[in-house]
């Protein structure tokens, strides 16, 4: 029974779900998993209530049946978007403990592909997640939707705390976005040494050749760290106008 039913599964048989949704339930851990698996698969409407109390009797974490990961999968194979997004506002709500921030984790990313631009709240908020990985994962997926360089970002700087705002700088310089220089330059004066940190990377990834003066100066007032981070900045750089402003600064400084 295993075999044919991850074979209904893997071929979106959509006639079949009504036959493999009892199977969720057998005590045969194993087929329970295939069954998940297989009306994830094959994502009919009529599935949702059995993916949705296997998830829930699992804790929304892992166990030995993938029932949230095939209730996630379920969600993101659904034709209905609606619908899916719905599953997964409903687990970003139920998926609060560290413990469960995976299946947290794996919610917003599917909200964030359905919603694009208007998912922009809950990753703003989610910056500010007491949780380092989730917090993460939500600049990751900004970069990788492309709301990077929405607008909101640049309040954090202004707002966050220290480990929020470097963490906001690394997205704005990963991604390079060249709107938000202005505001990453007037943070090279930071007095917090992670968000000057983070800034220099990301003021010499998103301005290049024209960032330079800015990342100079920094060099000559900064401590030993800075010039350090300045100078792994510059060698990034592509350009012989890098090269010659750099080795003048530098044969320009006095000896440490």
């Amino acid at each position: 029974r295993i075999t044919l039913t991850e074979a209904l599964g893997d071929s979106r048989y959509t006639a079949a779900a009504a036959a493999i949704a009892p199977l969720a339930a057998n005590a045969d851990k194993k087929l329970a998993k295939v069954a998940l698996y297989a009306l994830a698969k094959i994502a009919a409407p009529a599935s949702a209530p059995v993916l949705a109390a296997a998830a829930a009797k699992s804790g929304y974490t892992y166990d030995v049946t993938d029932a949230t990961a095939s209730y996630l999968t379920y969600a993101a194979n659904l034709e209905d978007k609606n619908a899916a997004a719905k599953i997964a506002e409903d687990l970003l709500k139920q998926a609060r403990a560290d413990g469960q921030v995976h299946t947290r984790t794996a919610a917003l990313k599917l909200l964030t592909a359905i919603r694009g631009e208007k998912s922009m709240p809950l990753l703003l908020a989610a910056a500010n997640d007491k949780n380092r990985e989730y917090r993460d994962a939500a600049l990751k997926f900004a970069g990788q939707y492309g709301l990077a360089g929405n607008a909101a970002w640049l309040k954090k700087l202004s707002g966050a705390d220290n480990a929020d705002k470097a963490a906001v700088i690394d997205m704005l310089g990963d991604n390079k976005v060249a709107a938000a220089l202005p505001a990453l330059q007037k943070l090279l004066g930071s007095r917090s040494a992670d968000v000057k940190s983070a800034a220099v990377k990301a003021v010499g990834a998103t301005g290049g050749a024209a960032a330079l003066p800015a990342l100079l100066q920094t060099m000559k007032t900064g401590d030993a760290a800075t010039i350090s981070d300045v100078k792994a900045a510059l060698l990034i750089m592509p350009g012989n106008e890098v090269a010659a402003q750099s080795g003048a600064a530098l044969a320009a400084m006095p000896a440490p």
